[in-house]
């Protein structure tokens, strides 16, 4: 005993603690889509969970809430539906649903709410529809309960607990779309309580006692909702005298001309009292669902009682003495409708000599098990709908009728239809195995054509056009392969572009195949050219590379890019030639001749040699090995003269003087005789340089020659076009020479005892002078600063 109170203290103490912090204690739920549709239904919620503020749809129905508090609701402003049907919830706080401006549909049915409070709807102006259904209120309350709800177009109230209605209870309903009132235990009833809401469109009445103990009751509550248009379904009666069929004369005074009853017991002699009650009544339409019948000859002939819809067309006076349904066999002589149920029938052509003649223009035999169709039967001449989905039909044969105008075929192993059915306006084939659609030759006046959910591949615009009125199809729900041609013409006709509307949505087209595309909606995928054109896109890509490629070449002979890989080549093999000759080679052995020859057949390579190359090698004068065996400047000059050259390097040699004369290649720009040990200068050297370098060749001042006059006129020529000098490291102590073009004139070395007249050379920027005594202390960088060494 003691152990029990503890754990009863226990759970006290735990609930306690969860209603104190409502927020640390509610759950949360996480199952919303991207349309912000939550659904959070049957997950054993004991408290409305915690949920995006940006919901707009909530279910929380089959869970185990059983209150509703201010707090727990607050921020969805945005919310359009909630549902809490089938929880256990007894107490709903007045200002629970107070943030929910937005809400369009509320369902609290199934729960334990005793009373009804006006102010869970004070702030509901939006709401739409409301079900109240199964609750075990008595009555509605006061005061009125919708009075403030006047968007209100759907109403669901009452349950096994309802006794009394007042009027004033619906206050504030002015019309409605749909009204359904569970009253099976209604006891009182103010005449007038449903008669102020109008328009009204369908009434849905559950009034099992009152049909059966209370007729004024009853007759009172179909006079306030019977109206000509007013559709009125009666569900949950014992019709079994002609007392109970009373009530009914009510909508028949008000020529209702719309009536359901579903879930209705009665006999043989009820189903002649009411259509006694009906006859006279401009009825368009009588629906007979779930229909029990005692006593009757009916029953025997079928395997079990069935469901069946008929509409009459006119209904006559039969006598009230018949005692049985064989009655009913004179009525079905002027039926238009005819629902029959699965049976013991398992013959088509049994169905059609049954109604052969019978002026239906409706049949419906579905859900039925014929496997086969025979290939002729007879249909009565009138015969506009046939309805024979959910068989197991595997093939269509001409037993069809030809005056059929819609045919439902759904449902079953169809894998072709090969019928012509001129007539045929509307033609229901989903839930079959067709691999292509049927040709619409068989169906020249077909314009809505259903076929989902078979195993359809693809179709195309031909097949589409032999349709020649197709205005509406429904073709989703099939494992597509996503061709060009297929995605481009269902996208046109999602658009609208090819005057077809596709009534499922084009949600319902999804790729099956390639694999990549598998899962895209079809409307959303978009296909390469080279997908989809791809002999056009490679005979384009061929020929552009083509033309790229004789491009390419053109401007590679133009710009003797072959030329230099030839000649990279011989390069290459001649740089490894030598190194292997050289391994070869003892240390005994004289040293192979090694130098480097730049020739060039281009004009364009000219300040490539002049920048880069020169410089390149003048910092790698290693790599330049002379002929020692050349000992004159003349010998070299015969050599070169017939040469193209432009640069031609002959420093570190043994040349000790200069000849009077040498012939030269015209085309000479750049030489260095660096390191030659020349002591003077001659007419020997060329007159198209722009570059000389004679460092270290102890050349002395041509002021203080013999021939000065001569050798300075010389100089004059030969460096009047000159642009780098280089006279380092000689015995120089003067220097007169104009030289305009100059831009680098290098001295250093030399026995200078004052810098040269900067009017010589006007366009120097740059002036070494670096001195081997101490004779002048600058060095000049720029020809405008003179620096300290």
């Amino acid at each position: 005993m003691g152990r029990q109170a503890m754990l009863y203290f226990t759970l006290l103490s735990l609930c306690w603690g969860q209603r104190s912090n409502p927020d640390g204690g509610r759950s949360s739920c996480n199952r919303c889509d991207r349309n912000f549709s939550c659904n959070c239904s049957n997950s054993g919620f004991t408290c409305v969970p915690t949920v995006t503020d940006q919901a707009l749809f909530l279910d929380l129905s089959l869970n185990n809430i059983s209150r509703v508090m201010d707090d727990d609701l607050t921020g969805h402003t945005r919310l359009r539906a909630l549902s809490l049907h089938g929880n256990r919830i007894d107490k709903v706080t007045s200002s629970a649903f107070n943030s929910l401006w937005s809400l369009e549909e509320l369902d609290l049915s199934d729960n334990q709410l005793i009373t009804l409070n006006y102010t869970w709807f004070s702030n509901l102006g939006a709401l739409r529809k409301l079900n109240l259904l199964n609750n075990p209120y008595s009555c509605l309350g006061s005061p009125p309960v919708f009075q403030e709800l006047v968007s209100l177009r759907r109403l669901a109230f009452g349950g096994p607990y309802l006794e009394e209605l007042k009027r004033g209870d619906l206050s504030g309903v002015t019309e409605l779309e749909e009204l359904t009132v569970h009253g099976n235990n209604l006891m009182r009833y103010e005449s007038g309580t449903l008669g102020d809401i109008w328009p009204l469109g369908r009434v849905s009445l559950s009034l099992y006692r009152p049909f059966l103990s209370n007729i004024p009751l009853a007759s009172a509550v179909l006079r306030d909702v019977s109206y000509p248009e007013t559709p009125i379904i009666l569900e949950d009666l014992y019709l079994n005298s002609n007392q109970s069929i009373q009530p009914l004369r009510e909508a028949a005074k008000r020529r209702v001309r719309h009536m359901t009853f579903h879930n209705v017991s009665t006999t043989d002699k009820g189903i002649v009292d009411l259509l006694v009650v009906l006859d006279g009544v401009p009825l368009s339409s009588l629906f007979l669902n779930g229909i029990t019948v005692y006593r009757s000859h009916f029953c025997k002939e079928f395997s079990r009682c069935c469901d069946f819809m008929m509409t009459p067309k006119t209904v006559t006076q039969y006598s009230q003495q018949t005692s049985n349904l064989y009655s009913l066999y004179i009525l079905t002589t002027f039926l238009e409708v005819f629902v029959l149920c699965p049976t013991s029938v398992q013959s088509l052509s049994t169905v059609s000599q049954l109604v052969e003649n019978l002026k239906l223009t409706h049949l419906d035999i579905s859900r039925t098990g014929y496997s086969s169709m025979p290939q002729g039967c007879s249909w009565p001449s009138t015969l506009r709908y046939l309805n024979i989905s959910g068989a197991k039909l595997t093939a269509v044969t001409p037993c069809l009728p030809t005056t059929l105008e819609v045919l439902d075929l759904s449902n079953n192993d169809l894998r072709g239809f090969t019928v012509t059915l001129p007539a045929l306006t509307e033609l229901h084939l989903s839930g079959n195995k067709f691999l292509r659609l049927p040709s619409g030759s068989l169906f020249p006046n077909v314009h809505t054509l259903t076929i989902q959910s078979n195993t359809l591949n693809m179709f195309s615009r031909s097949d589409i056009r032999s349709y020649r009125r197709l205005q509406k199809l429904q073709a989703g729900q099939n494992k597509f392969v996503c061709s060009c041609d297929f995605v481009a013409f269902l996208q046109s006709g999602i658009t609208g572009g090819e005057n077809i509307d596709l009534t499922d949505g084009g949600e319902s087209y999804v790729c099956d195949s390639p694999l990549y595309l598998q899962g895209e909606l079809v409307g959303r995928v978009h296909l390469s050219i080279a997908v989809c054109h791809r002999v056009l896109f490679v005979s384009v890509s061929c020929g552009v590379g083509l033309f790229v490629g004789i491009l390419v070449c053109v401007l590679l002979w133009h710009l003797h890019a072959f030329w230099y890989l030839k000649m990279m080549w011989a390069w290459l093999k001649a740089k490894r030639s030598s190194r292997r000759r050289r391994l070869r080679d003892t240390g005994d052995a004289e040293a192979l001749l090694s130098f480097d020859a730049f020739v060039s057949y281009s004009e364009r390579d000219t300040s490539w040699v002049e920048n880069f190359l020169p410089r390149t090698k003048e910092q790698k004068m290693h790599d330049f090995l002379c002929p020692t065996s050349v000992q004159s400047l003349s010998t070299v000059s015969q050599l070169v003269e017939n040469l193209k050259l432009t640069h031609l390097d002959i420093s570190r040699t043994g040349y000790s003087s200069m000849p009077q004369g040498c012939s030269w290649p015209s085309t000479l720009r750049y030489l260095n005789i660096s390191g030659a040990k020349l002591t003077a200068v001659t007419p020997c050297l060329p007159t198209t340089l722009e570059v000389l370098r004679v460092t270290a060749a102890i050349l002395t001042d041509p002021t203080h020659s013999q021939q000065s006059n001569s050798l300075l006129k010389y100089f004059n020529v030969v460096l009047y076009h000159v642009q780098v000098l280089d006279l380092s490291n000689n015995d120089l102590r003067g220097f007169t020479v104009t030289l305009p073009a100059l831009t680098e004139l290098h001295l250093s070395g030399n026995k200078f005892l004052r810098l040269p007249s900067g009017s010589l050379f006007p366009n120097v920027h740059t002036l070494t002078i670096q001195v081997r005594n101490s004779h002048i202390s600058y060095v000049c960088i720029q020809s405008s600063l003179l620096c300290p060494v």
